[in-house]
């Protein structure tokens, strides 16, 4: 029979010569089939992620729920948020592809799903889906300080990324004088030339190691020698008077 389909039988009975009893009638739905594993993908932002549900052989008209195992939350079957409830069923027809948004940027979500026949009747759950981050969300507000004539300070907005996320700055043209990967929100970049206009950038990226695009800063310069400014002036030489020897000496002792 077909999984989660409403079947009618019909009983009677007979005597040995052929006649029938009047007969009875039920129905009675098959038991559908616990789904099979969403498959999960990246959104196109960072609070979103893409669920594509297996129904395993079940019409698409049965009914299914889905649950974030990470989250201890169900997606809600209208805004198809992490808000919905125990009861937030949905047909496979018109769950579709789902879009489930409103996540934490750079977080790790798995997704399960259960099935109902048409009275009701549970199915065991899905297998979870594999664990998928989300992308990391860009970073914001970059500013920079100079604090000397050969160190410039950096920093940024974590722009939601959780604690933990890591970050990456660089020169823009040179790339060899890079922060690294880190989990702070600024750098100080040393070792410049003084009196030289910089340039920096900053991604980040998330826990699948999946980078964000470059945020550029304004240029900031460097100090000049002096901490800034044209230079200073050397001062004039003095000459000092030249004195004789002879001046104030009288002519009898010149002798």
């Amino acid at each position: 029979l077909t999984h989660n389909t409403n079947y009618t039988y019909t009983v009677y009975a007979a005597n040995g010569n052929g006649d029938q009893t009047s007969s009875v009638s039920d129905s009675k739905y098959t038991l559908a089939n616990a789904p099979g594993t969403i498959s999960a993908a990246v959104g196109s932002s960072a609070t979103t992620l893409i669920l594509t549900l297996s129904a395993n052989s079940n019409p698409t008209n049965t009914n299914v729920v889905i649950y974030s195992s990470s989250a201890s939350q169900y997606v809600n079957s209208t805004t198809k948020e992490l808000t919905g409830t125990s009861s937030s069923y949905d047909t496979f027809a018109n769950w579709g592809t789902v879009t489930v948004n409103g996540l934490t940027p750079n977080t790790s979500y798995q997704f399960l799903s259960v099935a109902k026949n048409g009275a009701n009747v549970l199915t065991a759950s899905s297998t979870a889906s594999t664990a998928l981050y989300t992308l990391a969300a860009t970073p914001i507000s970059f500013s920079t300080v100079v604090d000397s004539s050969s160190q410039i300070t950096t920093s940024w907005g974590a722009n939601s990324n959780p604690a933990g996320t890591e970050f990456y700055a660089e020169v823009v043209g040179d790339s060899s004088k890079n922060s690294g990967w880190i989990t702070g929100t600024s750098y100080a970049f040393s070792g410049l030339t003084q009196g030289t206009n910089y340039s920096f950038r900053v991604k980040a990226r998330n826990g699948d190691g999946v980078a964000t695009d470059w945020l550029t800063s304004s240029t900031a310069t460097t100090q000049s020698p002096s901490g800034g400014g044209a230079a200073a002036t050397p001062a004039a030489p003095v000459v000092a008077p030249v004195v004789s020897s002879d001046v104030g000496v009288p002519q009898a002792l010149q002798q």
